[in-house]
């Protein structure tokens, strides 16, 4: 199974059952799948959901296909302390601001800002994706204040894609 430094990820079925609300999650799971970030251990979601079932409340997320197979918490860690960005002020291509700004958001806006990642995930183009960003951009100054969006717009902000 999996030990409490290991952590879980949520899978395709798991973010789509939290944006749609998907009747196939139950009601009583719900918030135990939004705690599953892939940045909490095992151990701590334990701890945290213990008057919700705590691990057997995880297992039955496992069995239901809302959570991915669990992973190393080593492997998690590593990709998490990955610069965002290696070159700043030089342009991206779109698909790659794209992957860049999801994992921004995804990671400084936590569960509040999943549904909007998804969003931007999806974008097709520039034009879709502007409006995303002001509103990741809105959430990112309620949640870390207006110097978050300051540095956001020094360094990510100069990567969009010019077309």
């Amino acid at each position: 199974m999996w030990n409490d430094k290991t952590v879980l990820l949520k899978s395709e079925l798991g973010k789509s059952a939290i944006a749609q609300r998907l009747p196939v999650l139950p009601v009583r799971l719900r918030p135990v799948l939004i705690l599953v970030d892939g940045k909490r251990s095992v151990g701590e979601l334990t701890r945290l959901l213990e008057s919700l079932g705590g691990a057997s409340a995880l297992q039955e997320l496992v069995s239901l296909g809302m959570v991915d197979q669990p992973v190393p918490s080593a492997v998690s860690a590593t990709e998490l302390d990955q610069p965002v960005v290696e070159a700043v002020g030089d342009a991206l291509p779109f698909t790659e601001y794209v992957r860049v700004l999801v994992a921004f958001f995804g990671r400084e806006l936590g569960p509040n800002g999943q549904i909007l990642v998804l969003q931007m995930g999806a974008a097709p183009d520039m034009r879709s994706l502007k409006p995303l960003i002001e509103r990741g951009l809105d959430n990112l100054k309620y949640f870390k204040g207006p110097a978050a969006v300051a540095e956001f717009k020094a360094t990510l902000g100069q990567q969009a894609p010019r077309a």
